[in-house]
């Protein structure tokens, strides 16, 4: 007996059973399936490269503006100065108390998050 004699097409031309118990699925199901799963990695491929696409250009729209900002006022000024006046006289754009502020609300939620074993058990 051939593999096309041992099963039965349902009226749908899904899938069936064969002699052997497998599952046996006719042409136009497995094409079908085929379509559908090349349409959805499609789908998901375009969605993604938009994604990233719209990452890239937040970077280079962020980069564009930043850059001339650094070659004026140095990198040492924006990260080791905690002064921060943007409209100022004379502008400062210290950040390092906004780090620090926000490695402390970091810190602070991380201590009230992450559970504490109790006394004299080690974790396994």
């Amino acid at each position: 007996m051939t593999q096309a004699e041992d099963h039965v097409l349902s009226p749908d031309g899904a899938a069936t059973r064969g002699a052997a118990g497998a599952l046996v699925m006719s042409a136009r199901a497995a094409r079908m399936r085929r379509l559908s799963e090349f349409a959805i990695h499609a789908f998901l491929l375009i969605v993604t490269s938009i994604s990233a696409l719209a990452v890239l250009f937040i970077f280079y729209f962020i980069a564009k503006d930043a850059i001339p900002f650094f070659r004026l006022a140095g990198l040492r000024e924006f990260f080791l100065s905690t002064n921060w006046e943007p409209t100022g006289v004379i502008p400062s754009f210290g950040a390092l108390a906004i780090f620090y502020g926000s490695a402390m609300v970091t810190v602070g939620a991380v201590l009230v998050a992450v559970p504490c074993p109790p006394a004299g058990r080690r974790w396994v």
